[in-house]
């Protein structure tokens, strides 16, 4: 036994040794566990014969001996230490920090995790147990990392030392949220990877169908919905985070670690789907989630007290109602309607019906790439925004956002649409998404916009993006009638913004924006609306020797472009800008009734 101090300082100086003591063990059982997390990944993976198998083969000196190749040793000597680190944690917390209740629950509940690994390696290896004890196991190993870290905090941290980090309302449910989640990804990964030889998936997308029946009733869909929901609450978090006029740098440190890490996953996922179903892909994978839920842990250690929570105020104290109703103005939900009625329609008519989950997966990604760009557009417009009517009364004019706030939003958006169009549809969708993006926001709005009158002609190729995007999505290529779709949108946008520029000239002559109403005047913009008209019609009607659409598709698009050529007709004739409005309005209905005319055609 340890000596028994008499003196209070030298008590003092024996439980400081001993807590940093507990602290060090406890640290090593928390990288041991990780460690532990990533060679288990790796080992589900690994097959033929030099490994187990099955899970209930993989225990006992016999595999360590004979049947285990490298993996499966390495597997059992790093659960072999962290059982051997765990033994000597309770025991040198018995003998020196007994009195601690904290401490030693914890430490005996470690020991007990360690005896859940142990029970889920001996059961039978069939296919059903062999899943559910892959699942039991990796889960125990996850909850004795979270609760090492616990024992560093509580042994390194007293109440007086403990980081005060100030956090809004409702951020450590999301917190809590995110915490359960990621374990629930850990446990769904681990079972579907122990049995999915006898399911015949490619882990982790089920024969690498990708949006196809991403949703379904067994451990699969559970599994794809448990990833949807730590992305979607990671999102929260940042989301927080950028409400935050001075967030501490250790929220920013650990948010920036876990969006990182989340990429690392997706685009190992998208390596998974695609058939890189080797041992490293998995480990990397499981390692990824292994860190996601450590950082996720330490976040929740220090915000865990009290003292650590305050109101945390944003540019404007705006509550999280506020804040999201902001977000979404800056989105501009009206232009992503628009731009995913174009790319429905192109899905509905590039080839076989397309699935319920292809068609919301791929209106997910174009939702959030037109929403990214808008929010960037929002940025780069920040001196021309207050000056003008039209626009004055937004998030960042009123300063009800601030610019840092609303890039960041942006391009985690841009970001996050690319990686959910490429792991949920395909990679062509993902990368045409971010070309439209990158045209929008760098050359348009970004350049185009303040240079030439031929800004609205030539960036109007950002907005035909999304049906190229749509076809891709259904087809995987890109063809003929898909580049007339394009054309259309193409065509379509020059007289559609024109109107409104109409009726807006002084907005953007006080900006100093050169829309064509303020260099070449009004009478000449109607003439080029009239024009554009002409063309699009034209176009419109291309669609059917292309071999796109029929009689049915003609006769419409015929009645609605008339329609739509006799309001530019008359205005220009007039001389005036009194059916600017009207024409602007039948411009929006005139889009989505020929893409339904396209779709009609086809069921006929």
């Amino acid at each position: 036994m340890f000596p028994v101090y008499t003196s209070s300082g030298e008590c003092r100086v024996s439980e400081s040794l001993a807590r940093t003591g507990v602290s060090r063990l406890s640290a090593a059982i928390a990288l041991l566990a990780l460690v532990l997390i990533i060679v288990a990944g790796a080992d589900l993976r690994s097959t033929g014969t030099a490994t187990c198998a099955g899970w209930g083969d993989c225990s006992g000196w016999t595999h360590l001996t004979s049947t285990s190749g490298t993996i499966g040793r390495l597997h059992l000597a790093v659960a072999g230490l962290t059982g051997v680190a765990t033994i000597a944690l309770v025991a040198f917390s018995w003998m020196r920090l007994r009195d601690d209740a904290r401490v030693m629950r914890a430490a005996v509940l470690a020991l007990g995790l360690i005896g859940a690994q142990v029970i889920a390696v001996a059961l039978p290896g069939d296919t059903t147990a062999a899943a559910w004890g892959a699942s039991i196991h990796l889960g125990a190993t996850a909850l004795l990392l979270a609760l090492s870290l616990y024992l560093v905090a509580t042994s390194r941290w007293t109440s007086a030392r403990q980081p005060a980090v100030a956090v809004a309302s409702g951020y450590r449910s999301i917190i809590g949220w995110s915490v359960a989640t990621v374990f629930a990804v850990l446990v769904s990964g681990a079972y579907l990877t122990s049995s999915d030889n006898a399911t015949g998936c490619s882990w982790p997308v089920c024969d690498g169908a990708g949006a196809t029946g991403i949703i379904s009733a067994d451990a699969h869909g559970l599994h794809r919905l448990a990833v949807a929901g730590a992305g979607a609450l990671l999102v929260a978090l940042v989301i927080q985070t950028l409400r935050a006029q001075q967030p501490s740098r250790l929220r920013i440190s650990v948010i920036a670690a876990l969006v990182t890490i989340f990429a690392v996953e997706i685009v190992v996922g998208a390596f998974s789907a695609a058939g890189s179903e080797s041992a490293l892909v998995s480990a990397t994978h499981f390692g990824a989630a292994g860190v996601s839920w450590s950082l996720l842990i330490v976040l929740a250690l220090v915000t865990a007290t009290p003292a650590a929570v305050a109101s945390e105020s944003t540019g404007s104290g705006l509550t999280l109602r506020e804040a999201a109703r902001d977000y979404l103005r800056v989105m501009k939900p009206g232009i992503i309607v628009l731009l995913l009625i174009t790319t429905v329609g192109a899905m509905l008519v590039a080839g076989p019906w397309p699935s319920v989950w292809l068609v919301l997966a791929t209106m997910l990604g174009g939702a959030l790439a037109s929403g990214g760009a808008s929010a960037l557009n929002c940025y780069i417009d920040r001196d021309i925004d207050p000056v003008m009517a039209r626009t004055r009364k937004r998030p960042l004019p009123t300063g009800r956002l601030t610019p840092t706030q609303v890039r960041n939003f942006g391009l985690l958006l841009s970001a996050l649409a690319v990686i959910e169009l490429w792991l949920l549809v395909n990679p062509l969708a993902a990368l045409l998404a971010l070309g439209g993006n990158v045209f929008y926001v760098a050359i348009y709005t970004n350049w185009l916009k303040r240079s030439t009158p031929q800004n609205i002609v030539i960036g109007g190729a950002a907005g035909a993006f999304p049906p190229l995007v749509g076809w891709a999505a259904v087809t995987g290529t890109l063809s003929l009638p898909a580049l007339l779709l394009f054309a259309v949108i193409f065509y379509w946008t020059p007289p559609h913004f024109w109107s409104l520029a109409l009726l807006k000239a002084r907005d953007y002559e006080r900006a100093g924006i050169p829309m064509l109403p303020v260099t070449h005047g009004a009478q000449y913009t109607r003439k080029m609306i009239l024009l554009y008209a002409l063309l699009l019609v034209g176009i419109t009607l291309l669609l059917v020797p292309a071999g796109a659409a029929g009689w049915l598709y003609l006769v419409l698009a015929t009645v609605l472009g008339l329609i739509f050529i006799g309001f530019a007709a008359k205005m220009y004739l007039e001389g005036t800008s009194r059916l600017a409005w009207r024409l602007f309005k039948y411009s929006n209905y005139y889009l989505t009734l020929i893409l339904a005319a396209m779709v009609l055609d086809r069921v006929v």
